[in-house]
């Protein structure tokens, strides 16, 4: 028993060949639920979105995200979800 009672062990990502880029193949946002706080296109990497203040942000660059998924992190009201591209 190693003592540490209640831990998870969290599974590896995927090893990746070098160079090869993740790329999503759709990033939803849902009006509905989306307030217009603009927190994930703050905190996008790849400036993937454009918005307005108070509006709801657009996918602008879809081919410059790099799945890191931020915005569904950091999203106060759930309304990003990211879809990888799976496959070769």
């Amino acid at each position: 028993m190693n003592g540490k009672i209640g831990m998870k062990k969290e599974k590896p990502e995927k090893e990746m060949s070098p160079g090869k880029k993740r790329k999503a193949k759709v990033i939803l946002i849902q009006e509905k639920w989306c307030k217009g706080c603009g927190i994930c296109v703050e905190f996008c990497p790849g400036k993937v979105f454009s918005s307005q203040p108070g509006q709801v942000p657009s996918v602008a660059r879809l081919g410059d995200c790099t799945v890191c998924r931020l915005c569904e992190m950091r999203c106060p009201d759930y309304a990003v979800s990211v879809e990888e591209v799976s496959g070769p």
